[in-house]
């Protein structure tokens, strides 16, 4: 899955952003992120992976961290200006301007898993996928799958959200869904009832590295990032934030 291009669009901020202040180190969180990735509540950034990571890192490099939810149609615009130091859960490929900004080192895989219903042989490779119908969220780009929808050979259906695409599986409208192992963690925690009808693969569909994107005017280098970033994994303190979020294989 390839996130789109997020681009100086005319979205609005939804949090007054101004310069980030000495001491702080202030971390962008994109609207459009949900659970566990980011849980919002009110404007305001209550818990999720994104804050555990900008806390570890803030706590890392000295600083105190603060966040800031922000329109994901500005969230480059945000970068670019220096109103956030950073927006983490980030990859490149995903932003137009993406050389007018720093990285960091990868903290860790973006997974995205096939899940079936539960009666169903799990699929193992995406010859598996050759003459099915496939739920995938809409706005989003599947490279992988996109010559077997330009043959014929599978179908597409196009949902919003991560239960629409569970829905569509349930309910026979689709043969398979691509999910995003860490939403479909949440929701299983919620749903176990209905996580109980679905069977997820070991395959991996795809697996896409994220990083932090830095700010040209951040109050911190991406050298020092990465320092923090590499001190961070050597101490196992990612692996163990990661724990509570990453799909275990039956």
């Amino acid at each position: 899955m390839n996130k789109l291009h997020i681009s100086c669009g005319t979205g609005l901020v939804l949090l007054p952003l101004a310069a980030p202040a000495a001491g702080v180190l202030l971390s962008g969180v994109a609207d459009s992120d949900g659970p566990p990735v980011a849980v919002i509540e009110h404007n305001t950034l209550q818990s999720g992976l994104s804050k555990d990571i900008g806390q570890a890192l803030a706590q890392a490099v000295g600083r105190r961290a603060v966040f800031a939810i922000i329109s994901r149609k500005r969230v480059e615009w945000a970068l670019e200006n220096g109103s956030v130091d950073i927006v983490c859960n980030a990859n490149p490929a995903w932003y137009d301007d993406a050389g007018q900004l720093g990285w960091t080192h990868e903290i860790f895989p973006l997974v995205e898993r096939v899940a079936v219903p539960a009666n169903k042989p799990p699929v193992r490779s995406i010859d598996d996928l050759v003459g099915k119908r496939i739920s995938v969220i809409r706005g989003y780009s599947y490279p992988s799958l996109d010559p077997l929808w330009a043959t014929g050979k599978s179908f597409r259906d196009t949902e919003d959200r991560l239960a629409l695409l569970i829905r569509a599986i349930t309910t026979q409208v689709a043969d398979a869904a691509i999910v995003t192992e860490w939403e479909y963690v949440a929701w299983a925690k919620v749903h176990p009832d209905q996580a109980r009808q679905v069977r997820l693969s070991n395959y991996q569909f795809a697996s896409t590295p994220t990083m932090c994107a830095v700010s040209p005017k951040a109050r911190v280098s991406v050298d020092e990032l990465n320092r923090a970033i590499d001190r961070l994994r050597q101490q196992g303190k990612f692996k163990a934030i990661l724990r509570d979020y990453q799909w275990q294989a039956e």
